[in-house]
């Protein structure tokens, strides 16, 4: 449930750092590199380094666009899908180790 935890930390990390870089400068490369170094640095902070790549790729899928399309809709669009992605994921956590927990306790 940690791990699971920490991944969406990480995500949403990802997720936030991803926007702000589009609110900062034009994605280039040297700001997915500025990004990806604030996102190592952000989890290293919340102390969250089992999850680190998980804040990079969501850095990445936010920050990768097509040509032609507006980039702040799709960088909007795409950190909607990765919160989304996170709460899903914790939901299905939940749900499969709530059985888990529970005879965990009736056995103490």
């Amino acid at each position: 449930m940690s791990l699971a935890t920490n991944r969406i930390i990480a995500n949403l990390v990802g997720a936030f750092i991803g926007l702000t870089l589009f609110y900062i400068h034009p994605i280039n490369l040297l700001m997915i590199c500025i990004g990806i170094t604030a996102s190592i640095i952000v989890c290293e902070l919340l102390k969250v380094q089992t999850a680190t790549r998980s804040a990079g790729v969501a850095l990445l899928i936010i920050t990768m666009h097509q040509p032609g399309q507006y980039f702040w809709d799709v960088a909007l669009e795409r950190a909607g899908g990765v919160v989304s992605g996170c709460i899903i994921g914790m939901l299905i956590t939940y749900v499969f180790h709530l059985p888990f927990l529970k005879l965990g306790k009736s056995s103490t």
